[in-house]
């Protein structure tokens, strides 16, 4: 087992957690003790009872499993329980550490593409509660302002990149179509084609976002025929400060 000094980011991560809550995206997802999303899913496996530094409390055990090839779930993503979790009783419980395990080292039995973490609270359980309560939070740290589709056709529908998606894409000449998607704020995106290192910027372009679903219409004319295969060059505006929300849930084994 190998233990993390990881109270301090622990914290941390927290603090960015409540302060986004309201102001950034979040994705909440439903209550169970396996929730998944379509990069991680997040297993609630035990409740131990156990005392640390003389307090009586327990750990919760998360394991995350990637589900998304292109992502690896030890270094791609930061990872928190709540700061305070509740019983079935609305008895409140706080964190006092936190752990991390590798796939190598733990008493479960985790997959390369597993992370196991560890969290103790106190005080302990009340034997007449049922049912824990555990929201866990998954921050993505590997979304890039630029993002470059390389070797595109003229008719080239659903393709992802970077969590961008490029739902239809149509050229026909001079000026390109598309419909896209992204997790991040799509008006302001910048969309050029790169050709042969050079940067090359539309003459004209129309774009609209649908607010409820940021989806993205735009027309982008250019100068000069656009040959395939080509390359489509974007920038965000900016980056959002995602957190994904996982409301865990399970019974709590009897003492």
């Amino acid at each position: 087992m190998r233990r993390q000094s990881l109270l301090v980011s622990y914290f941390l991560m927290f603090l960015i957690v409540i302060a986004g809550c309201e102001s950034n995206k979040e994705e909440d997802l439903s209550s169970e003790a396996t929730v998944e999303n379509s990069h991680l899913k997040v297993e609630l496996v035990d409740i131990t009872s156990a005392v640390q530094d003389n307090q009586a409390g327990f750990f919760v055990d998360v394991i995350v499993t990637s589900l998304h090839p292109s992502y690896d779930v030890r270094t791609d993503f930061n990872y928190a329980m709540d700061k305070v979790i509740t019983t079935s009783l609305d008895t409140k419980h706080e964190a006092a550490s936190i752990y991390t395990f590798d796939y190598t080292a733990s008493a479960h039995s985790l997959e390369p593409d597993q992370i196991l973490i560890r969290q103790f609270y106190t005080p302990g359980l009340e034997e007449t509660a049922h049912v824990l309560h555990v929201p866990f939070y998954a921050k993505p740290l590997y979304h890039n302002r630029n993002i470059t589709f390389k070797e595109l056709s003229h008719q080239s529908n659903h393709i992802e990149h970077n969590d961008f998606k490029i739902i239809s894409l149509e050229v026909k000449q001079h000026t390109l179509n598309l419909i896209a998607s992204d997790a991040h704020e799509m008006k302001g995106l910048e969309v050029t084609l790169l050709i042969d290192d050079e940067t090359i910027y539309p003459a004209f372009q129309t774009t609209n976002v649908e607010e409820t679903t940021n989806l993205l219409h735009g027309t982008y004319e250019f100068t000069q025929p656009i040959s395939e295969p080509f390359n489509l060059k974007l920038q965000r505006p900016k980056l959002d400060d995602l957190i994904w929300t996982f409301h865990l849930s399970t019974p709590i084994p009897s003492p």
